[in-house]
């Protein structure tokens, strides 16, 4: 049996605590404790995820996640984001450089 459906009967109540800034580990303490589900937190914030209830600070953590799948090819990106925007301010064309060296004068 698919444990994410017994949450179903207390979406109202999980909106709501959602809505007042509770964290997921507060809301699935009160809910498990409610219900009885013996279902574990990774069920919860899934099911939370599908019904598309999960808080804006989560929300864009998963998304992260969901585009770059793990730190390491994050810190892969991010790397090369840094190298390729020192290279072009080091660029003779980039007029923020001409307005630096103007500046530092």
């Amino acid at each position: 049996m698919n444990k994410r459906k017994l949450y179903k009967p207390y979406i109202k109540t999980i909106q709501r605590m959602v809505e007042n800034g509770f964290t997921i580990q507060n809301i699935y303490a009160a809910i498990s404790e409610e219900s009885g589900i013996d279902a574990s937190i990774e069920t919860f914030k899934n099911f939370l995820k599908d019904n598309d209830m999960l808080p804006e600070s989560k929300k864009q953590e998963a998304s992260v996640k969901d585009i770059f799948g793990n730190i390491a090819n994050y810190m892969e990106f991010h790397e090369g984001w840094v190298r390729t925007s020192c290279r072009l301010n080091r660029a003779m064309s980039n007029p923020n450089r001409i307005l630096m060296r103007r500046y530092l004068q």
